[in-house]
């Protein structure tokens, strides 16, 4: 491995210490559906839910609007307590680190010891493969203060050959690198590619750092899909198993490399339901789902995950990033958490995408008549209500309430829908994904951390 330094003038300087830091750790709560985004102008969601009068949970009296991308990105650098962490939310400073534009992908924080982003540049052909000996269309930046994890970052990527940059040194660790360095995926991401062929070209399509890659691959003049995992994906494997068991369509999946955290599958379909809002394949994707849940008891091995909500954590993670949503919060988790915690000791325990959206679903063509499903990283077992009301959320937040109705007139065909409990799932899922669209660096995230809020807040209305 070699490290190359950058010159400390090249620099921006430090940002202001302009808020309390806290020593608490904010936690992925991940979702893979991203928030659309809101045009400038709109009306602000915390207005429109204020003026609803059906209105029946309690509603701070001081509403606050939600502040601009610009300045909120600031007082969570400001958060972290990091000198030089405000640059890693302004892609003009990240790119005049690294030399080249970038745009920041994906932000991963723990508050006075590193921030971590993700980037993707964004000069020539973005969609030109991502080779691991040629330019890096994707990678990472970190500024840290712990010594053990700069040393491991060195260590392991001396260890998988690849080449940092090393920016500062002191008084914070400040180094750069490109995916195929990242220290938790590195390793994982080597044996996957030689388990190809180091002349295959991959196209990224997610990066998520330390956590997980997914990329297109050709092989033998057929398209496929490889995901790596800084985790085992064993556990992907035995749902997988279970699941096709109880007639559930989806495509081969494969161990890819000899450490266990890479798979492989064929590429397959026109793409998921996002992409092409089919309604007769979301209605295809309900029975599918209902009969899951109603035959999971015929398997006689259950998984070993048992899915439990994160409200607490949600709650936390919300108060720190965006405070002017802190109270509204508190409020809905008073609310939910006792709800959860009934529906949890009285509902049967099911298998479970435990990630349930439109985004997980393939579709073959326009007819909607055969899906794949796809993305079980996060399989487990829980009230059925937990996937149903996660699909809602995820469609009402992207604007395709069709989807979410075509999915539960499926599901109703084979199982029934509690309402009460689904609706509690759907306040669930928008509270946990309400600060998604900080993580992937959406545009106006504020607006939509709200927007999300206000969806949750609604969903216990219904």
């Amino acid at each position: 491995m070699t490290a190359s330094r950058a010159a400390s003038q090249d620099l921006p300087r430090g940002a202001q210490q302009i808020g309390e830091a806290s020593s608490a750790s904010i936690d992925e709560l991940e979702t893979p559906m991203e928030s659309p985004e809101i045009p400038a102008g709109a009306a602000d969601p915390d207005e429109q839910l204020a003026q609803a009068s059906h209105l029946t949970i309690p509603v701070p009296p001081v509403k606050v609007r939600a502040p601009r991308a610009a300045d909120a990105d600031a007082a969570v650098a400001a958060l972290t307590h990091l000198q030089h962490a405000e640059g890693l939310f302004d892609d003009d400073a990240l790119s005049s680190w690294l030399g080249f534009p970038v745009h920041g992908r994906h932000v991963r924080i723990k508050p006075e010891r590193s921030v971590l982003m993700a980037w993707e540049r964004t000069d020539g052909d973005r969609s030109a493969p991502d080779g691991a000996d040629g330019p890096a269309q994707h990678g990472w930046t970190e500024v840290s203060l712990d010594t053990d994890k700069y040393a491991k970052t060195l260590a392991r990527a001396e260890r998988v050959g690849r080449q940092l940059t090393i920016h500062r040194e002191d008084p914070v660790y400040l180094v750069s690198g490109s995916m195929w360095s990242d220290r938790m995926l590195g390793r994982e991401l080597a044996e996957a590619q030689d388990a190809l062929g180091p002349e295959v070209p991959w196209q990224v399509l997610r990066y998520n750092p330390g956590r997980r890659v997914v990329a297109g691959v050709q092989l033998e003049g057929a398209q496929h899909v490889v995901r790596v995992s800084a985790g085992e994906v064993a556990p992907q494997l035995a749902a997988a198993d279970r699941w096709r068991r109880l007639g559930v369509p989806m495509e081969p999946m494969q161990p890819l490399g000899e450490r266990g955290t890479a798979v492989i599958s064929p590429r397959w379909g026109l793409g998921d339901l996002l992409q092409h809002p089919v309604g007769a394949a979301a209605e295809t994707a309900g029975i599918v789902f209902g009969e899951l849940h109603t035959r999971s008891s015929e398997l006689e091995v259950q998984p070993d995950s048992v899915l439990i909500p994160e409200v607490a954590e949600a709650v936390h993670a919300i108060g720190l990033v965006a405070p002017w949503l802190g109270q509204r919060a508190d409020m809905l988790a008073e609310m939910l958490s006792p709800q959860l915690e009934d529906l949890g000791e009285t509902d049967e325990l099911v298998e479970l995408h435990g990630d349930l959206s439109p985004d997980q679903v393939l579709v073959s063509d326009l007819d909607g008549s055969r899906v794949r499903i796809i993305d079980l990283d996060r399989a487990g077992r829980g009230p059925a209500m937990r996937d149903v009301g996660s699909w809602v959320a995820s469609c009402r937040a992207a604007d395709h309430v069709e989807l979410a109705d075509a999915f539960l007139h499926g599901y109703r065909e084979v199982a029934p829908i509690d309402e009460d409990s689904q609706a509690a799932w759907e306040a669930y899922a928008h509270l946990r994904a309400a600060l998604d669209s900080f993580r992937r660096r959406e545009a106006n995230w504020p607006q939509q951390a709200s927007r999300r809020m206000s969806m949750a807040e609604r969903a216990l209305q219904r």
